[in-house]
Parts: C-alpha cells; structure tokens; sequence
C-alpha cells in the first residue's frame, strides 16, 4: 500500500514539474480535390515550437485501401522561430485510388509524437475526359463515318499521349496512338452492314493507368439489294401445292418488307395466277388434276426488282378403266394424251384395242360386237396396269340398224364435254355424200346420152337434106319448105350438132 502511494505522487511530479513542448504545424497544399493517376501532389510545411526540439518530421499518405509513409527527414527546431520544409512530391499511383489525406508527425528523438496535422481529403482517380462527335447520325452502307474529339484529364488539362481503342458493336476495329489531345478518324463503313442502330464504343488509355471511354448511336439506312422467289420445290405433279414468297434482302442479307406483286404463267404462257401482298407472305394454290405440263414462270416485281423464276410440272400419263351400265369405258386421267394399246381380256376370248385419247376424252368399247352374249369375268389391262372389272353381262339389245351402224361406226369416243363423236360417223357422211353424187351423175349421164342421141340422130337427118339438096342443085332439079317449123328451133344448135362430126 505504501509503494503504491509512493508511485502516485511520482506521477503528479512529472505532470506538474517535467517541461511539455508545445507545436503548432501549418500544411500548403493545391487547392485541387481531385488528381489523376501520375499526378504530382505537391506540400510544404511550417513549424512553430514554444520550446527547442530535436526530432523528426515526417509525412505520410493514407488513402482508403492503402497507407504510405513517404518522406522522413531530422529536424533540429528553436524556440518560436517558424522553421519551413519542402516536402517531395508525392507521385500518385494505382493503389491511392480512391479518398486520400496527407499527414504530417512532428516526432521527438524517441519517435514520439509531438503534434500532428493532416490535409484535406482529396480523390485519386484514374478517369479521362473523352469527348467525341460524328460528322452525322444516319449514314448508307459504305459510307464514310468520321469522329473528331479530344482526351482531357479531369481537371481539364489535354492528355499528350494516349491510345485510342475504337469499337463497331462490341468488335474491336482498331487501336490508333495520338500524341494531341485532338484526335480525328475516319472509318468507312461495310457495304454489308446491317441496318438500323449501331454502337460505336470509344477507349481511350494513357501509359499511367488512366483511361476514359465514349459510347455513340448512328444509324444504317435499309437498302433493297436482291429479290429473290422461294418455291418449295422445282418438280410438281399434278394435285400436289405450291408454295412461293418472295424474299428481299437488305445490304446485310436480311429480311425487309415491301409490296410485290406476283403472277404465274403456264407452259404456254396463260396467267395461271395473280397477287398482290408483302413479300415474305407465303402463296398458296393446288395444281388441278389436268395441269398442262411443262416449264411455269414465277414473274415477281416490286418497286426495285423484276425477277422471274422457273418450276417444272411434269407429264402424266395416266388411265382409267370402268364400267357404266354395262358398257366399258377409258377415260384419260393424265395431264398428256394417251395413244396406246390396250388389251381386253374376256375368259377366254381377248381382243386388242387401239386408243387415242385428249386430255379427260373418254372412249366407249362396244362388247358386243366381239362377244357372244353371256356373262364374263373382265380384265383390262391399259398403261402397265391390269383393272379388274370383275362379272359382266353382256346382252345384245340392239336392233339390226344399230348393229350395222355400230359395225360402221366403230367405238365412240366421248368428249369431257359430255356430247359424242365418232370417226365412223364421218365416213357414214362421207359415204352418203358419195352416194347421193354417184345418183346424181348416173342420173344425170343417162338424160344428157338421151339428149346427145336426139341431137345425133337429126343431125344425121340434116346431112341428108344438105346432101340431096347439094345433088338437087347439081342435077336442076328444086323442092322448096325442106325445114320444117318446128326444127327452127333447133338452128341454134346447129354448129353444135355439126360438131360432133368433125
């Protein structure tokens, strides 16, 4: 207890009898609250001291993520003489970046602290002023893009040296070095650039660390370069769809909208059909059973094109083979005529038929002029394919006209339009009208030899009179009223008459 009271009342003595120094420190700094990476922070100092001191002086840096002692130097101070220091830059760097504060110690030879100063807060920043503009905001595929700018630091000074990185949508163009803080480049834009909105992205960077960067929007005017016609295939048969759109394609190869007009023209250049719509519309039509053949034409058109594309319809020859009422019918199912023969099998009794067909022509065969009456199992066998037509009856019902007419006539061939047509029936016409001039000419040959003995027998008749006459003259003799009355009326026949003796 005695020893603790003891050291009580040394303590109250050093307090009260030992000399404190007293200081008073005064800091000269930029007046700037912001630098840059590489900056130059520049600092001086003033002492004041109520009582001579010997120690050190020194300086510190403490920034958020980082802290420095960076300048330390002996310091030998007077009483209320004002001593002044100059203090080293204090370079800037990666690490200070951030808030920072400059502290200055005014230590004691045993280091310690005697008073303590600090400046303001100030930012190390490794941000650049980049400013850039382009000569306009809306340009053509292959046109000519040009930026004009300039690199600053953040107090506003021009940075000297710097690169410059520049950007198309995030794909790196290049990297051009200047040496002014003004820059100008001039970038010539593809012709297959795509439309619309663009990106231009500008970096700039400094050897130091310090870097900046610039973002610009310009636009790419749509341009049609090509239309094309998109069918789903180039070969169709018969029945089958088609499909066309017309596709047109912009600088980049990209879909764009327009009107177009479309036309189709058959093989033997009919419009098939006509539309008006937007292209990447999708047209549809079904070629009907009895398409005509041949190469069709895709004619399309908008305000910028003409095209003309080309598919293919091709040739089907095709039958069919039935049964109506008894009666045995071909009709022609494809799109060519059909010229073949076919074979009808009737047990055991076949026969051959030669058949001509148009398109949808029909043609009847008449059994019953090849068979007996009764009943038969019918087979057809046309184009390579066997028709099993199954039990027929055949009865003839005819009457002896018709059986001579069918004989005549031959089979019928049927037109699409219903109505019959028989080449027999032409010769039936041709025979008829053969006849009726053989009627008229042996009529006719048989009046004109009448007339033609008449006119011989009194020419003959008139050659006598001439002659007697002739021998009446000679011999003197004379007889008068030779010609009759009535045989005037011949006189005007007379050279005819005598002609037919010359």
């Amino acid at each position: 207890m005695v020893k603790c009271m003891k050291l009580i009342f040394l303590v109250i003595f050093l307090l009260f009898f030992v000399n404190i120094v007293s200081a008073d420190i005064n800091l000269y700094m930029s007046s700037k609250d912001i630098y840059n990476l590489n900056d130059d922070v520049e600092l001086s100092v003033s002492v004041l001291v109520d009582e001579d001191l010997r120690g050190f002086l020194k300086s510190n840096v403490a920034c958020d993520d980082y802290d420095m002692d960076y300048y330390i130097i002996p310091i030998n101070l007077v009483a209320n003489d004002i001593e002044s220091f100059e203090i080293p830059e204090l370079n800037l760097f990666e690490n200070m970046l951030g808030s920072c504060k400059i502290n200055v110690l005014l230590l004691d030879n045993n280091l310690n602290v005697v008073e303590e100063k600090s400046s303001e807060q100030f930012t190390v920043t490794d941000e650049l002023i980049l400013n850039a503009e382009l000569n306009k905001v809306e340009f053509l595929p292959g046109g000519n893009l040009i930026i004009k700018g300039g690199v600053n630091y953040v107090i506003g000074q021009g940075v000297g040296e710097y690169i410059l990185d520049i950007y198309l949508d995030d794909n790196n163009l290049e990297s051009v070095e200047y040496d002014s803080s003004s820059f100008k480049y001039t970038l010539e834009l593809s012709d297959k650039i795509k439309s619309n909105a663009h990106k231009l992205k500008l970096d700039v960077s400094d050897e130091y660390g310090n870097k900046g960067e610039k973002l610009i929007e310009f636009f790419v005017k749509v341009v049609p370069t090509k239309l094309k016609n998109k069918i789903n295939q180039l070969e169709f048969l018969p029945g089958e769809e088609v499909s066309i759109e017309s596709l047109l394609y912009d600088q980049a190869d990209e879909l764009m909208y327009s009107d177009v007009s479309v036309k189709v023209f058959d093989a033997k250049n009919e419009l098939v059909l006509g539309e008006d719509g937007n292209t990447n519309d999708k047209i549809l039509f079904t070629l009907g059973k009895y398409t005509v053949p041949g190469k069709y034409t895709v004619a399309t058109k908008n305000k910028d094109f003409e095209i003309e594309s080309e598919f293919s319809v091709l040739e089907v020859k095709d039958v069919n083979v039935y049964l109506e009422g008894g009666e045995l019918f071909i009709k022609n199912e494809g799109n060519i005529g059909f010229i073949d023969e076919i074979l009808v099998d009737l047990d055991d009794f076949s026969f051959f038929e030669d058949v001509s067909l148009d398109v949808e022509e029909v043609k009847k065969i008449i059994l019953v002029d090849d068979v007996e009456d009764g009943e038969y199992n019918l087979t057809v066998t046309a184009n390579n394919k066997n028709f099993n037509l199954g039990l027929v009856d055949i009865k003839d019902d005819r009457s002896i006209i018709e059986k001579v007419g069918n004989k005549l006539t031959g089979n019928i061939v049927l037109t699409n339009f219903g109505g019959v047509f028989s080449n027999g029936l032409i010769w039936i016409i041709l025979v008829l009208i053969v006849l009726v001039g053989l009627w008229y000419y042996l009529t006719f040959k048989n009046k004109s030899n009448k007339i033609k003995e008449i006119g011989v027998s009194e020419g003959k008749k008139t050659l006598d009179k001439i002659r007697a006459g002739r021998a009446q003259k000679k011999f003197g003799v004379k007889k008068t009223n030779f010609v009759r009355r009535e045989e005037k009326k011949d006189e005007g026949d007379k050279s005819n008459l005598f002609g037919m003796f010359d």
